[in-house]
C-alpha cells in the first residue's frame, strides 16, 4: 500500500469513527433528534444577538471552564466536565466521566452515562422557575442554597445482583415508594428495582428531576 492509499484509509477510518459517534449520541438522546430517557437537551435560552453560550464538543478528554457567564453547551465522548461558575443555562453530557459544577444559579440539563454528578445550586437571580434535569450512572450529590423552593421528582434504579445497597439521603422531606423487581426488554435476565421519591419544599417553584442508575443520591441544603 502506497503512502497516498494509507492516507485515504486513515481519513476513511476517521470519518467512520465520527459517523459511529454521531449515531451513538443520537441513540442516547444527546443530539437533536435522538431518543433517550430525557428529551435531547435544548440549546441555551439566551439572546443570541447579545451573548453566546460557551460551546465545546470533543471526541474525548476533559472539558474545564472557569466560568460560563452566558451558559454552556458541552459534550465529550469520554472525560470529566468541570465548571467553576455558571450564570446561564448549562446543557452538559459526558459518555464516561464526572460532571462537577461548583456554582450554578439557573437551569441545567446534565447527563453522565458513566460517572458521578456534583452540583451546587445557588439562589436564583430572579423569581422565574428553574428546571434542573440530572441523570447519572453513578453517585449524584446536589446541594441547594436556602431559601429552597423546589419540587423533587426522583428515581433510583439498581440491579438484583449488585454488591452495594443504594439509597436516597435527603435533607428535604420526601415520600418514597419501592417498585417491584422487573425485567426489561433490553435486560431480560437481570431484574431491577427502583426507589421512587417525590416532595415539595417551600412553594415548589423549581422542578428538580433526578434519574440515577446504580448510585447514591445525596440532597442537602446550605444557608
Amino acid at each position: 500500500m502506497g503512502m497516498r492509499d494509507s492516507h485515504h484509509v486513515r481519513r476513511n477510518n476517521y470519518a467512520l469513527a465520527l459517523l459511529l459517534a454521531a449515531m451513538a449520541l443520537a441513540t442516547l438522546g444527546c443530539v437533536p433528534g435522538g431518543t433517550g430517557p430525557f428529551l435531547s437537551p435544548p440549546t441555551a435560552p439566551v439572546d443570541h444577538a447579545l451573548v453566546q453560550p460557551t460551546r465545546v464538543r470533543k471526541m474525548g478528554g476533559d472539558i474545564v471552564l472557569s466560568s460560563a457567564p452566558a451558559g454552556a453547551e458541552l459534550l465529550t465522548m469520554g472525560g470529566n466536565i468541570t465548571i467553576t461558575r455558571a450564570s446561564g443555562y448549562v446543557a452538559a453530557t459526558t459518555m464516561g466521566g464526572d460532571i462537577v459544577i461548583d456554582t450554578l444559579d439557573t437551569s441545567a440539563h446534565l447527563q453522565s452515562y458513566g460517572g458521578n454528578i456534583t452540583l451546587f445550586l445557588t439562589r436564583p437571580p430572579s423569581d422565574e422557575p428553574r428546571e434542573i434535569n440530572l441523570r447519572a450512572r453513578g453517585n449524584l450529590k446536589l446541594v441547594i442554597a436556602d431559601p429552597v423552593s423546589a419540587t423533587f421528582d426522583i428515581e433510583l434504579g439498581y440491579g438484583h445482583d449488585e454488591p452495594e445497597e443504594y439509597f436516597i439521603q435527603s435533607d428535604f422531606p420526601l415520600t418514597k415508594t419501592l417498585s417491584p423487581w422487573t425485567r426489561s426488554v433490553t435486560n431480560p435476565v437481570h431484574p431491577r428495582q427502583r426507589i421512587i421519591a417525590a416532595g415539595t419544599v417551600g412553594g415548589g417553584r423549581d422542578l428538580i428531576r433526578i434519574r440515577v442508575e446504580s448510585g447514591m443520591v445525596y440532597l442537602s441544603r446550605t444557608p
